[in-house]
């Protein structure tokens, strides 16, 4: 447990399945404005377009992408920007 911003974190990975319910509809609506983002744009662009998508990859086309998982497996993070051709500054979302 830790508090950020003034809001208490319970990190337990497994309180999904004591409601599963609550955790499917919020699950889905996290997720959602991105799969529909996805499939009108595809998958390059929105990644593109939109940056908190995009730090949410932490693996694309073989290469780690975020820096503390890398650092976790000793591997060496890339860029997910260089790997796909440039992101957008601003998150559309």
């Amino acid at each position: 447990m830790f508090i950020r911003h003034g809001v208490i974190h319970y990190c337990v990975p497994n309180m999904t399945a004591a409601v599963a319910r609550t955790a499917t509809a919020g699950l889905t609506n996290a997720l959602l404005p991105y799969l529909h983002e996805i499939s009108e744009v595809g998958v390059l662009n929105a990644l593109r377009g939109d940056a908190g998508l995009s730090r949410g990859v932490c693996a694309y086309d073989g290469n780690c992408t975020n820096e503390a998982v890398a650092n976790a497996f000793n591997l060496k993070p890339s860029q997910l920007s260089l790997l796909i051709g440039g992101l957008s500054k601003h998150s559309t979302n």
